[in-house]
């Protein structure tokens, strides 16, 4: 008996992992922030009302906003206000929570 060729696959489960965890995910750009800040949510929350909280480093409440997600998307306006620094977003969606860490 002879062998002449022999493969062996195996199959990645990075895309699948990557996939996921991209569906769950919410997702903000540009970071740092000039003057606009779009916020992707996660799949299946495409057209949601959410909750928009942003707080500068010392936890205080500096924006609060309620806004409809168009095709997954919020766009939020006139951060320009903002202070150079670190700030915080909070999103609440449905009965989720999300948190995110910005630079204006």
């Amino acid at each position: 008996m002879e062998i002449d060729f022999v493969r062996v696959y195996q199959e990645s489960t990075t895309y699948l992992a990557k996939n996921y965890q991209e569906n769950l995910e919410l997702t903000i750009y540009p970071n740092p922030v000039i003057d606009n800040l779009t916020i992707k949510l996660p799949k299946g929350k495409l057209n949601n009302l959410a909750e928009i909280t942003i707080f500068n480093s010392k936890g205080q409440v500096v924006s609060k906003a309620q806004e409809f997600a168009n095709n997954g998307s919020i766009n939020l306006y006139g951060l320009q206000d903002l202070k150079r620094g670190i700030y915080f977003l909070r999103v609440n969606c449905d009965t989720e929570q999300y948190s995110l860490k910005f630079i204006k």
